[in-house]
């Protein structure tokens, strides 16, 4: 029991620090996240916001607390794509104070200052006339300004692009999000609906995806705790039922000294407590190694998520024991088990009906795998145990040893029926997630086999010659890229234009040139409604409107925001930013060609097509790692209650094999006989948790994915994800059930 919760307590907190990391690290900067509604400004107009601002005022929009104007643009910087966001710092000063990027600096109102965000700034470095006051390190270019500073960089006078509001108190909101984080993402929650006449209110999630994001990889973890703590549960209810059983006599001579049943339960509960206490310091202890371990983290930097965590962990692992621990010594072989289990399959198949409907959102996608598991707790589990009991009597067993030998191995499986529930979830879950990861990583190989054809590709190359380029020996084309970002009506999207011939579309999964229309991601038309035919609405950086049809939605896994690419014909370039070229080399020219230009353009960084697949499988892989160690952990916690139950199982059998050896049987068969039904029970348990590890991967690649991330994923059959866990656990299974054996006839040799 105390191996269980501490192998259950390092899955939660684990699971916990590195959700909160992601939500930090991915959920946006800190004053987007202030916010929970945006109206945006009809024609960019400016005096649109000073109406609305007026009716706050007036008291006419209720539940609001506080609102800014916001600018959003983009320019070119150190010849990348620069993003600016402007907001006026004195039209709520109370989420400007909280937020950590020194909005209140007295700089930013007195002149023409900027705060960078990003890794090749340096105060006090100037950009279209303003200067940087601040700088914090980020993966994304990002200026932040006051907005007449902004209004000025993007030559875009009396001109505002939405307001941000926030609402009165969402201090629950956040501590909910604290304990549980990706909970409210999950449930897909929105903020109250919000009306005002005239304008169009909307929710701050369409305009910041990257926070769905991260709370949707929160709680895609989230279920791996959760099994591990299922499948410990039913380690905690084994060992308890054992303990109880062991204990009965005792427990008979306490009522006969006038002992009552609840005296006696408490007893049980209060060792129960105990234990689980030990193991959830023991687990927290671990967690703290196994981050390290892992890499993930820095626990001193984060110390207040991992204490959550580990309190959180903590708790759930108390209470799911002492449920546990509850239900086993208060079980009675008069409660109507049959109708119980009824009605939970019952609603085990409303549940799955339920998450199939995809109004039922992420958490439904996840109610199917918990559905399915609870099927196999109460289906699949007990008719393969009626099987084999069934099968005891064949006349074609002829031999007694081996009618015997199969008995027993019934027997365990009757015996083993509860650990039997936790070790198959466990393997099933491996599975899934082993056929799920290698699945996505199938689709991903084809989709880097089709957007990265061979070549150079240059990056901070908005100074490079294209012309001149073109000319050198081995350079067989050029390709250059532009990049903006663009408004629609409930959010911003990402721009990319380029020639759009036949090879360019391609790429995409386009067959033919575009010369009017638009190739959209998966994430973009999901978000949108959008789809093939439809006409695309983007407001440009310039201040001007592209409307356009969507001729193609393509899959771009890994990518959080939408995007849109269109030809470069079709738009003004003076505004865009051309930062990125791809040169197509004759073969043997790659090296010499990549040399020349770092010569010729010490700034640019030049990649070779070939480095950039193989760095984004290495990225792939090391994005599941702490998916697989999870999975792993919930096999050794099913496999730590089969260690215990074949202990409490080899004792009370002892009566039995002193028998066999009186009638006869050797220490050898008696070996073997145990070897055999260690065999069976691993090879069954396997058999029967490799169509509930279909149904996972299924469930993770159909349901979970797409309506977590807008991916699409071809679920695929291969034999590894198959043949390492099932081996690994036939393997655990029977060394399990064997070592209690051998060391039981050690001793009593």
């Amino acid at each position: 029991m105390v191996t269980g919760i501490a192998l259950a307590v390092i899955a939660v907190t684990v699971i916990h620090v590195v959700s909160h990391q992601a939500i930090h690290n991915m959920g946006g900067f800190d004053l987007r996240s202030d916010y929970q509604y945006v109206v945006p400004v009809p024609d960019s107009d400016e005096q649109q916001y000073f109406e609305l601002r007026e009716l706050w005022r007036a008291g006419e929009v209720t539940g609001v607390e506080g609102m800014v104007p916001v600018l959003e643009g983009s320019i070119s910087a150190h010849g990348q794509l620069t993003s600016v966001l402007g907001i006026d710092l004195l039209a709520d000063l109370n989420a400007n104070q909280s937020a950590e990027l020194g909005l209140t600096e007295t700089s930013l109102l007195t002149s023409n200052s900027l705060i960078a965000l990003g890794t090749d700034w340096a105060i006090g470095e100037k950009v279209r006339g303003a200067t940087i006051v601040s700088h914090t390190p980020s993966q994304t270019n990002l200026l932040v300004a006051d907005l007449p500073t902004a209004q000025q960089l993007l030559d875009r006078p009396n001109q505002v692009d939405t307001v941000w509001m926030r609402r009165a108190s969402t201090s629950h909101i956040t501590l909910l999000e604290d304990i549980l984080p990706g909970l409210l993402t999950g449930l897909s929650y929105r903020s109250p609906k919000l009306e005002i006449e005239g304008f169009d209110v909307q929710d701050m999630s369409n305009w910041n995806p990257t926070h769905s994001f991260a709370g949707s990889i929160a709680f895609n973890l989230s279920l791996l705790g959760a099994l591990a703590v299922l499948v410990a549960s039913f380690i905690a209810y084994e060992a308890s039922s054992s303990n109880v059983t062991r204990r009965a006599l005792e427990t008979s001579r306490l009522l006969s000294l006038g002992a009552s049943q609840t005296q006696i339960r408490t007893a049980f509960l209060f060792e129960a407590l105990l234990l689980a206490i030990v193991g959830s310091a023991f687990g927290t202890i671990a967690a703290i190694g196994l981050l390290q371990v892992l890499n993930f983290v820095d626990v001193d930097a984060i110390m207040s998520a991992f204490l959550v965590g580990a309190m959180k962990s903590a708790l759930v692992g108390l209470l799911a024991f002492l449920s546990a621990t509850y239900i086993a010594s208060s079980r009675s072989q008069e409660n109507p088990r049959r109708v119980w289990h009824g009605m939970l399959i019952a609603l085990s198949l409303g549940v799955v009906v339920f998450g199939l409907l995809p109004e039922s959102g992420l958490i439904g996608a996840f109610l199917v795998v918990v559905a399915f598991c609870m099927l196999q707790v109460f289906v699949v589990v007990p008719l393969t145990v009626g099987l084999l009991r069934r099968l005891e009597p064949l006349p074609s067993l002829k031999r007694l040893v081996r009618v015997l030998f199969l008995r027993l191995a019934a027997r365990q499986f009757k015996l083993f029926q509860v650990p039997l529930n936790a070790f198959s979830i466990a393997i099933a879950t491996a599975i899934g997630i082993g056929l799920m990861v290698s699945s996505f990583r199938v689709n991903f190989e084809d989709l880097l086999d089709q957007r990265i054809q061979p070549g150079l590709h240059l990056t901070n190359a908005a100074k490079v010659d294209v012309q001149q380029i073109a000319e050198w020996e081995g350079v067989m084309d050029v390709r250059p890229y532009f990049r903006s970002i663009g408004r629609l009506s409930d959010g911003s999207v990402s721009l990319r234009a380029s020639r759009l011939d036949t090879w360019e579309a391609s790429r995409y999964g386009y067959g033919q040139p575009v010369s009017e229309g638009a190739l959209i991601n998966r994430q973009l038309a999901t978000r949108n409604g959008l789809s093939v035919g439809s006409d695309l609405d983007i407001g440009l950086s310039d201040g001007t409107k592209l409307t356009i049809p969507v001729l193609h939605i393509f899959n771009s896994y890994g990518r959080v925001e939408s995007a849109a690419i269109v030809d470069a014909e079709i738009v003004d370039m003076e505004e865009w930013v051309r930062d990125r070229i791809t040169l197509l080399v004759a073969d043997g020219k790659r090296a010499s060609i990549s040399t020349k230009l770092k010569d010729s353009y010490p700034e640019i960084e030049v990649f070779d097509n070939s480095e950039i697949r193989s760095a984004a499988l290495q990225v792939f892989d090391r994005t599941f790692v702490l998916t697989n160690t999870i999975a792993v952990v919930a096999v050794i916690v099913a496999v730590v209650g089969l260690l215990s139950s074949s202990i409490a199982l080899h004792e009370r059998q002892e009566k039995e094999y002193r028998l066999l050896r009186t009638i006869g049987l050797s220490e050898r068969q008696l070996t073997f006989s145990t070897i055999f039904q260690s065999g069976v029970f691993g090879i069954l348990s396997c058999a029967i948790s490799l169509p509930l590890g279909i149904a996972i991967a299924w469930a993770l690649c159909v349901l979970v994915n797409p309506r977590a991330f807008q991916w699409t994923i071809d679920l695929h059959l291969h034999a590894s994800p198959l043949l390492v866990p099932i081996s690994l656990s036939i393997l655990a299974a029977m060394l399990a059930c064997v070592i209690p054996y051998l060391i039981r006839t050690r001793r009593r040799n």
